[in-house]
């Protein structure tokens, strides 16, 4: 699989999310599998469809969005997020690849066939950089 493959496959796979409405499944999907990630969230509703919880999943979306249009500068691009999340929030980095699961997970199950291991190799590598960048201020 050539990198132009790669590239090609995370913005035709990715906005799945938002076209489908399923912004908030990756993260409810998240809480409910790894409880432990909801102390992050207490003060918020994320009960299933809450706008909250809707709220949140399409900021992720959006944020991915972003990181793949910007794909050759993902670390600058993404700077503010990364010390956002690690001086503020202090999120622990094991979380973003708990929700990279939850990610993958809901994808797989909505697209079915057309998740193909092209497409899950691409969006696997996106999110694991996606991740590393955001947890590479945390300390």
């Amino acid at each position: 699989m050539t990198q132009a493959t790669q590239r090609e496959e995370i913005p035709r796979v990715s906005c799945r999310l938002c076209f489908a409405d399923l912004v908030f499944l990756p993260c409810y999907r998240m809480f409910t599998t790894f409880p432990k990630t909801k102390t992050y969230f207490s003060h918020l509703d994320i009960s299933p469809r809450s706008d909250h919880l809707r709220c949140h999943g399409k900021k992720i979306v959006q944020a991915l969005a972003e990181g793949a249009r910007n794909i050759s500068t993902l670390t600058t691009t993404l700077a503010p997020l990364s010390r956002f999340h690690a001086y503020q929030l202090r999120i622990h980095p094991t979380n973003f690849k708990l929700l990279n699961h939850c990610i993958l997970v809901t994808l797989a199950c909505y697209m079915g066939e057309n998740f193909t291991p092209v497409a899950h190799a691409a969006i696997d590598k996106y999110l694991s950089a996606f991740s590393a960048v955001l947890a590479e201020k945390f300390r």
